[in-house]
């Protein structure tokens, strides 16, 4: 989950120890926490300065009544274990590398069959193809998914994703919607994404193939692909 991001949120604190943070006032030049607008029970990614260099990078909950703020440690200056706060500290809100990353997924949604059409199969699907951008050069998959609107029955629906240009597939497991479900989340066996093949480049062409579809067929398919740069 991407945690809350604020302007300019900056505040003291008298804490000591290494507990939940009681915030005091904001330092000068910056805002409150409520004032950036973070909300009670909001999350947050904190970064703790303290006297002699102490520092400490983590995710916290905000609790509007008495100003608190919980304390979950990813790095700190004490083996990234919480530091215990002088009663001096300042509390800022920062931004985690995993928050950037998550901000930067480009999800790139095909419908492929519409909702009034049997999925069938077919190499390209009925020629349904996704050119990579420039903008999106560099990047990986890193999750794939589908949906249908109408659930088919016994057996499952098998899609691939294959990369065209590059002449390879780009899923070692399959994405399966099983049978009586409409959507690959609750699938028995969740499709897996070909490491060696999972890159993209400006001018890929990516197709979407059916390589599978139950006895009675489902009724529209869409498929959901989501890239991030490594």
């Amino acid at each position: 989950m991407v945690s809350v991001l604020a302007n300019r949120a900056r505040m003291t604190t008298v804490t000591t120890g290494t507990g939940t943070i009681t915030l005091g006032s904001a330092v000068s030049g910056y805002q409150s926490f409520a004032d950036a607008g973070v909300t009670d029970s909001d999350v947050v990614s904190y970064f703790i300065e303290d006297t002699g260099g102490a520092w400490e990078v983590g995710t916290g909950t905000y609790t509007a009544s008495g100003t608190t703020l919980s304390r979950t440690v990813t790095e700190s200056s004490n083996a990234d274990s919480a530091i215990n706060l002088s009663g001096s500290a300042v509390v800022t809100i920062g931004v985690r590398s995993q928050d950037l990353n998550e901000l930067n997924t480009w999800v790139v949604q095909i419908l492929v069959f519409d909702d009034s059409l049997n999925v069938a199969v077919s190499d390209g699907a009925g020629d349904v193809f996704f050119r990579v951008p420039s903008t999106m050069n560099g990047m990986d998959l890193i999750a794939v998914a589908a949906t249908v609107q109408t659930a088919g029955t016994t057996g499952t629906t098998d899609v691939q994703i294959h990369n065209v240009t590059q002449a390879a597939d780009m899923l070692s497991t399959k994405i399966t919607i099983d049978s009586a479900e409409t959507d690959s989340s609750t699938a028995a066996t969740p499709a897996v994404i070909d490491a060696a093949n999972d890159d993209v480049a400006t001018g890929d062409v990516l197709r979407i193939d059916v390589d599978a579809v139950s006895t009675t067929a489902p009724k529209g398919l869409l498929v959901e692909l989501q890239f991030r740069l490594p």
